[in-house]
């Protein structure tokens, strides 16, 4: 089974070191086998969000059309990947093609829902809540987070949403800054 990148930039892209990450993807897309087509995509699609974070527009937008263009040519090839449906969803969120970009993350959920896939069903739909805080739907990605935070098997804290930039666009919302305040655990047996 091939190693799943999340949904937002390596957890850690927090810190003031973005430029230095920029260097280290654009290094490591650099050295990798051009074989590895999917990870290649993978690697452009975090390199993207990098980029976006040190306010590189142009940058942005060739990672992400790069990653696009990538996803789309192994669709042609393998269809029906969950993996392959979220990276071009980001890729396309990142050229700000919002619609197509909502259809193909609820087609992965979607995907996984109907297989009974607990293990990532969960990363998908918080893939999909950043992708409405992105586009602005406040309510639904908050609903989501808030379902997300109860959910055994979400890689989702509290923590990770104080954390995280992929949702700045929530931080003025009332309902954002209770599901970050709670320090509670979560699970059947809390």
């Amino acid at each position: 089974m091939r190693r799943r990148l999340t949904p937002w930039p390596l957890n850690s892209c927090c810190d003031t070191t973005i430029q230095r990450r920029v260097a280290l993807m654009r290094s490591s897309l650099s050295k990798m086998d051009p074989t590895l087509r999917f990870e290649h995509a993978e690697y452009l699609s975090l390199l993207g969000n990098f980029q976006r974070l040190a306010g590189d527009a142009a940058g942005t937008k060739s990672s992400y059309t790069q990653c696009r263009d990538e996803m789309e040519n192994l669709w042609r090839e393998q269809t029906g990947q969950s993996e392959a449906h979220q990276l071009d969803a980001f890729a396309k969120a990142g050229l700000g093609e919002k619609e197509a970009a909502l259809t193909l993350q609820e087609q992965a959920v979607a995907k996984l829902h109907a297989g009974n896939d607990f293990f990532d069903g969960p990363v998908y739909e918080v893939g999909l809540a950043q992708l409405k805080a992105r586009f602005g739907d406040k309510d639904r990605a908050l609903t989501a987070l808030q379902s997300l935070l109860s959910t055994n098997g979400a890689m989702i804290t509290p923590a990770r949403l104080r954390l995280d930039p992929a949702w700045d666009s929530l931080r003025d919302d009332p309902r954002f800054q209770k599901l970050i305040a709670t320090n509670e655990q979560r699970g059947p047996d809390k």
